[in-house]
């Protein structure tokens, strides 16, 4: 069976080249693509595939929190950040607003975090640390509120002090820990109690902090995994409380390089098991390992290598659920070039690796690559030459095979990228997702997968129906089909469509205007069916997509979903 995957009736597999022809030809393309309603008070003219959010130069940081998102966004000329907020569809955002004035992080300094409608952002403003919160999704933020902590010598070497920031909600406050570099490389970890304007805890951790640092709470036990090295090497640390934070245990030595190195550390909890894998970037060698704790940090086993991976910086993606982790990185190491994305991954919580593979069609742009989880499945998202290209892991085949890009073209009306990034949510279980396009204009797309069942297992030429339905909650329904392949495409009429790989974009409304497949359309909104009979040449690909088509007034509504097809 070969599953199909597909979005914003802008679809192909992933193992086609980023040179396939926008679908510009169709004239529903860019209709179909331009979805939404933007928030713009001044909306762009042409159609774009998303809803425009404002202005913005960069993406400085994007958090799903279950039926809340919210993107922070920089844009030259100001220091302060902008903030959206959408819920966890990413479908309708407020408008991009300025963050009060004293939010004026040093360039790309500070760390965010999101929880429900409460979102806090801790940040450097040389030579001092403040940390400030919004309760109310963006309507109000608090006053900025300077750390109590040894003032900075040297803007060069401290350009961004906080290395992590972990709130824990609670009622009337909540719970706020930072982990900040102060003074002469030492590593503190800073506690406050009530929503951070106060941190009566101050904690030392390291006196010898190289980089990379990362926590973990579960209730009053913390975690601190971090950078550590005098000298020219570098040691990764972990040492745990189980106070909140007054006080730490010694620390104990996960893994040792005998050179100087950029360290960059991802962390999951799950339980008692404490899973760390760390990316070490020296100036001649670049390794990944992996180490678990069974026993809530008490033990570490050894380290394990993660084989054939050579992160950059900034250029590695990491997913870790339970025993499955999966690893990522493009291969080239400097902009603007880009390379195909290298990924393995493990099922055994890290001991043995698949051996690692090489994306086919698609490449991967450092600082562009991301691994999620979306309906229980990894997801792997890169985006390179402006354009952004997703695949879910095929269990059966092993590896990132098939996917949707999102095309791009002045004509066609889908916008290009030149940042991203994604999030998904556990209320919807859906992928949303941000990036700006090259006139410097900030937009987001969200999207939910839908599984669809054909009426059983067919091959071309051979005529196939299958069934599309449970597209969401629109009041009207309709079907986006995009063909990709050489060879007759027969549509029920008997009309010979034809395809010399070119992709090919026909929607249920205009073939119903041509007086084509009009009987199969059933407008009844989420839980219709339409059948549609589609004769199949040999090595046809059949894409479909559910939108929300108004039939009588044909205009195009929310795109909320994505279908995937099994032939």
């Amino acid at each position: 069976m070969i599953r199909l995957t597909s979005i914003v009736a802008a679809s192909v597999l992933l193992t086609l080249p980023l040179s396939a022809k926008p679908l510009s030809a169709n004239p529903l393309a860019a209709q179909v693509s331009g979805f939404g309603t933007p928030f713009d008070p001044n909306p762009p003219s042409d159609v774009r595939d998303g809803v425009n959010l404002g202005w913005g130069t960069s993406i400085r940081s994007l958090l799903v929190d279950g039926d809340h998102s919210m993107v922070m966004t920089r844009l030259t000329g100001t220091d302060r950040p902008y903030s959206s907020w959408s819920d966890g569809r990413g479908l309708e955002w407020s408008p991009l607003k300025a963050l009060p004035e004293g939010y004026e992080p040093n360039y790309f300094a500070g760390r965010s975090t999101l929880v429900g409608e409460s979102a806090y952002f801790a940040w450097t403003d040389f030579p001092d640390v403040f940390i400030g919160h919004t309760k109310d999704a963006g309507a109000s933020w608090s006053a900025p509120v300077r750390l109590p902590i040894a003032p900075f010598e040297s803007f060069f070497f401290h350009n961004d002090a906080v290395e992590d920031l972990v709130v824990l909600p609670g009622s009337p406050h909540d719970r706020v820990y930072l982990l900040v570099e102060t003074s002469e490389h030492r590593l503190n970890l800073l506690v406050s109690e009530d929503s951070g304007q106060t941190f009566p805890i101050v904690t030392p951790v390291s006196n010898f902090f190289h980089n990379g640092g990362k926590l973990v709470v579960d209730g009053s036990t913390v975690h601190a995994i971090y950078g550590d090295g005098v000298g020219m090497d570098l040691s990764v640390m972990h040492r745990r409380s189980i106070d909140g934070g007054v006080t730490f245990e010694p620390r104990k030595l996960l893994h040792f390089s005998p050179e100087i190195a950029d360290l960059y550390l991802d962390v999951e909890l799950d339980g008692p098991v404490i899973t760390v894998v760390s990316s070490i970037i020296a100036a001649f060698s670049q390794s990944a390992w992996v180490q678990r704790s069974v026993d809530a940090g008490s033990s570490f086993a050894p380290a394990v290598a993660i084989p054939g991976v050579t992160p950059t910086i900034l250029g590695r993606a990491v997913s870790i659920r339970g025993d499955r982790i999966f690893y990522a990185h493009p291969t080239v190491s400097y902009l603007p070039t880009t390379g195909r994305v290298l990924y393995t991954y493990s099922t055994d919580g890290g001991q043995a690796w698949a051996a690692p593979q090489l994306t086919e069609g698609v490449t991967g742009e450092i600082d562009q690559v991301f691994l999620t989880e979306l309906g229980g499945r990894p997801l792997l998202t890169t985006r390179a030459d402006m354009l952004t290209a997703s695949a879910y892991f095929d269990d059966a085949a092993g590896s990132f095979e098939l996917g949707f890009l999102s095309l791009s073209g002045a004509d066609g009306g889908f916008a290009p990228s030149i940042d991203v990034r994604v999030g998904v949510s556990d209320v919807y279980d859906n992928l949303v997702s941000v990036f700006v396009d090259p006139d410097l204009k900030v937009w987001s797309t969200g999207f939910r997968p839908q599984r669809l069942t054909p009426d059983g297992f067919f091959a071309g030429p051979s005529v196939a129906s299958f069934d599309l339905d449970q597209f969401g909650s629109e009041s009207t329904l309709g079907w986006v089909l995009l063909a990709l392949g050489e060879g007759d495409l027969i549509l029920p009429d008997g009309r010979n469509l034809g395809l010399s790989n070119d992709p090919l974009l026909a929607t249920s409304l205009d073939l119903a205007a041509a007086g084509v497949l009009s009987a199969t359309l059933v407008p009844d909104g989420a839980g219709s069916t339409t059948a549609v009979p589609i004769g199949l040449p040999p090595g046809l690909t059949l894409h479909a997509v559910g939108v929300g088509l108004d039939l009588v007034a044909g205009t195009v509504g929310p795109i909320t979903d994505v279908v995937e097809i099994g032939l």
